[in-house]
């Protein structure tokens, strides 16, 4: 057998263990809910995450803010991101990602407005409603 062949064998075998070691760590799971399956809502493991990725458009003003849940007794907030998309259109939306993480098992509703943040008064662009379960 040449070199080569003995060294592609070898980076093949090491990318297997890896692999096997790697599936075997007690990491997170994370799902994902676009905003269009939101109606669906999500199950989850107590540890486990799931990301809402919603429609945004940050240059128009609107973010989008979380109303619900105030407790962080079934879920937590990890994180939230914007990305713009890359059309190189001025104006061009992009998406808002939320990252929660279920802490207890039980049942939570995450209620969410799209808003201006300086327009306080104004009714909301849009909502969204998720049904997170979470379970042992």
């Amino acid at each position: 057998m040449s070199r080569s062949r003995y060294l592609t064998i070898a980076i093949l075998a090491a990318l297997a263990v890896s692999l096997t070691l790697s599936a075997g760590c007690g990491g997170t799971s994370t799902t994902q809910v676009l905003e269009a399956n939101a109606a669906k809502g999500v199950k989850i493991a107590v540890g486990d995450q799931f990301s809402l990725v919603l429609d945004s458009n940050a240059t128009t003003g609107f973010e989008w803010r979380l109303t619900e849940p105030k407790s962080k007794e079934i879920i937590k907030k990890i994180k939230n991101t914007y990305t713009e998309t890359n059309t190189g259109a001025i104006g061009a939306g992009g998406k808002e990602t939320w990252v929660f993480q279920g802490v207890k098992a039980g049942k939570v509703t995450i209620k969410m407005e799209y808003i201006r943040p300086w327009e306080p008064t104004a009714p909301p662009d849009k909502t969204l409603e998720l049904k997170v379960t979470v379970t042992e």
